[in-house]
């Protein structure tokens, strides 16, 4: 049963609790307030965005740290090549997009498949709401820039490291 009390609920409960032990003849009385159970409901979902949050920003750390490994192996690999192309006169840019390109492939691909993954996973999370937000498409974009941007930092730094290493470092090694 749900009923609407005034803001006195002192002088309410005794009233209610007389009126159901009147007419009842069990005297358990179980009294919940609306306002108490949906905040119940929703610490549960607070819970879980902050599990997301924190898992979400160890996924970028751990990633970052693989991107950041990759562009290390893809220089230390192409060591040779670039020295090449430098001693042959390319210019740190031509390089800077030798080894850029392939990464920024990658990610747009899996920025692509990441998009509508996510959006179906975020509407089909929030259908079971009441009140339902908006998906705004400019979530997505704005996140793909953050990422893309944080990446363009973290290639484009271990490249450049790559592309001005002295040639003869490169050949010298085999």
């Amino acid at each position: 049963m749900l009923l609407k009390i005034s803001p006195n609920t002192g002088d309410a409960m005794k009233y209610i609790s007389q009126v159901f032990n009147r007419f009842s003849k069990y005297n358990n009385l179980n009294v919940r307030f609306l306002d108490d159970t949906m905040q119940q409901r929703y610490e549960k979902e607070s819970r879980l965005t902050q599990a997301i949050s924190l898992f979400g920003l160890i996924a970028i750390i751990i990633s970052l740290i693989g991107v950041y490994g990759m562009i290390v192996y893809n220089a230390q690999y192409k060591r040779k090549e670039i020295a090449l192309r430098k001693v042959n006169g390319a210019t740190e840019k031509e390089i800077l997009v030798l080894l850029n390109r392939g990464f920024f492939l990658l990610l747009g691909s899996s920025f692509l498949i990441a998009c509508p993954l996510a959006y179906y996973i975020i509407s089909s999370w929030l259908s079971r709401f009441a009140y339902k937000a908006p998906v705004y498409w400019w979530l997505f974009v704005l996140s793909g820039a953050i990422v893309f941007s944080i990446s363009l930092l973290t290639i484009s730094w271990q490249s450049w490291r790559a592309a001005t290493t002295n040639p003869v470092e490169g050949l010298k090694e085999s």
